[in-house]
Formats: C-alpha cells, sequence, structure tokens
C-alpha cells in the first residue's frame, strides 16, 4: 500500500518520462500532484508547459525562473573552477539538478506539500542528486521516486508511450523518435534508441580474439549535443563517423584512437 500523503510537488518536465508519471501519481496516491518546472534557459521547450501538466492531471503547474541563480551560482563556479569530467562532459545536467531540488523544496513548503517526487531512474546519478538535496533541506518529505517502485510499470519508453495513449497525454515522442534530451543554458544532452544501443560485430571479435570489440556507428541527432563535426562539408554524409570501441576485462576502454576511462562510454 503506497504510503499516505496529502500533496505531492513533481519535478516536471514535460518530457515523456514526467508526463506519464504525473497521472500515475494521482492514480497511485489520491492526492493533489503540482508539476514543479525549472527555467534554466531551454527557450521554447517551455512553450505550452502549464497547458500540458494542467491537461495530463495536475492541480497546478509552476514554473520558476531560475536562470540568473543558476548563471550566478551554479555555472560561473563551475566555469571558474574548470571542472570538465573525464576530460569530456561539462556537467550540464549535474549542476542543474540540485538548484531543481533546492526550488522544488521550496516549492513544497510555499504550497504547504508533504511529498516531493522525481522522475530519475534507480540506477543513475540523478536519483542522488535529487534525493540527497531533498533530504540535506527537509528531511520530513516524503520522497517519492517511481521507477524504485516495484508497482511502477512504465519503464520502457514503449509502454509509457502506451500509457500515454490510453490516458489521451500528449508528448512528442513515437515509436519512431524515441530519445529524450536534456537542454538548459549550458547544454544538451541525449539518450534513448540507438544511442544506447551497441551492434555486435562477429568480424571484429574474430579480428582481436583475445580482447571483445564492438563496431557501432555515432549518428547526428538534431540539435547537435555541443558536438562540431571534423567535416562540416554541407553536403557531407548524415553519419559522421564508424568508430570500433575496445574492451578489457569487459570495460569499455576507448573508441576509435581516444582512450577512455573503464567506468562509462566516452561522452561524445
Amino acid at each position: 500500500m503506497a504510503k499516505k500523503v496529502k500533496k505531492i510537488v513533481l519535478a516536471y518536465s514535460g518530457g515523456l518520462d514526467t508526463s506519464v508519471i504525473l497521472p500515475w501519481l494521482k492514480e497511485k496516491y489520491g492526492c493533489q500532484v503540482i508539476a514543479f518546472a525549472a527555467d534554466l534557459g531551454q527557450g521554447d521547450e517551455l512553450s505550452g508547459l502549464k497547458q500540458k501538466a494542467l491537461a495530463s492531471g495536475a492541480d497546478k503547474c509552476i514554473v520558476a525562473d531560475l536562470r540568473r541563480e543558476f548563471l550566478q551560482d551554479y555555472l560561473w563556479p563551475l566555469l571558474k573552477s574548470g571542472a570538465v569530467y573525464e576530460n569530456g562532459y561539462l556537467l550540464g545536467t549535474s549542476i542543474a539538478r540540485p538548484l531543481i531540488a533546492k526550488e522544488q523544496v521550496r516549492v513544497a513548503h510555499t504550497e504547504g506539500a508533504d511529498a516531493v517526487a522525481h522522475g530519475a531512474t534507480g540506477k543513475g546519478n540523478d536519483q542522488v542528486r535529487f534525493e540527497l538535496t531533498f533530504m540535506a533541506l527537509d528531511p520530513a518529505l516524503t520522497i517519492i521516486a517511481p521507477w524504485k517502485d516495484p508497482t511502477f510499470e512504465l519503464t520502457s519508453r514503449e509502454a509509457a508511450l502506451e500509457y500515454a495513449k490510453k490516458h489521451k497525454i500528449p508528448v512528442q515522442q513515437s515509436r519512431k523518435t524515441l530519445y529524450s534530451r536534456d537542454r538548459n543554458i549550458w547544454h544538451i544532452s541525449h539518450e534513448g534508441e540507438d544511442l544506447d544501443v551497441f551492434t555486435r560485430d562477429a568480424d571484429c571479435a574474430r579480428l582481436n580474439p583475445i580482447g571483445l570489440r564492438l563496431a557501432f556507428t555515432l549518428e547526428v541527432i538534431a540539435p547537435g549535443a555541443g558536438v562540431r563535426l571534423l567535416d562540416e562539408e554541407p553536403n557531407g554524409p548524415e553519419v559522421c563517423r564508424a568508430a570500433v570501441e575496445g574492451f578489457a576485462v569487459g570495460h569499455v576502454v576507448s573508441v576509435s584512437w581516444l582512450r577512455t576511462h573503464p567506468n562509462r562510454p566516452r561522452r561524445w
């Protein structure tokens, strides 16, 4: 049985995950749900967000303009420190989450909510960024993480799309375009579909029987994720590069000639 709560503030982006989580929370907990969105410089992505949240079942939608605070208190110190993760990732998502969670707690206090929720999965770092901030600022708040709830069945994009269709929730994604994006004034990142899938190349494995190698193709997903193509010819191919990824004891250690840390693939 779900813990009894009176009002939930959900970190809401309007993307596929939080769009289906919103009505799921209403069904599961039978209480008011406030959709909270942070304006961090997403631009036109926020257009129509309030209307969409209300159409998806939110009792209220609050959009907080955090651009100045994000720049002054988060991005400027980040830039001055020269913080770059593993020489490739500019921490665009990481640096934003604590600010979103901080403002989410403030909204919970203002609106008299006793619970906060997020759409991060149970296997990534975002859950930690959100939940540690929640606990540090108000440990009395109930934290709801649907992806870690065993009764939550919307754990694939296909299942989420089916749920959205059934509940008449407007979403931009389709079965042919399952990419999700995280954008703010500092960066944009992409995930999903082809970007998360490697294709096994048996020939590569035979060429190197000691170390396993996988062959895959890096495609350009618009808008670009901070990547400047080496070949900027206007009539250049859509596929920017074919790369071979090297493995050592099951860990990624290289993409083509570029070495990477074994705990994760290099971000492109």
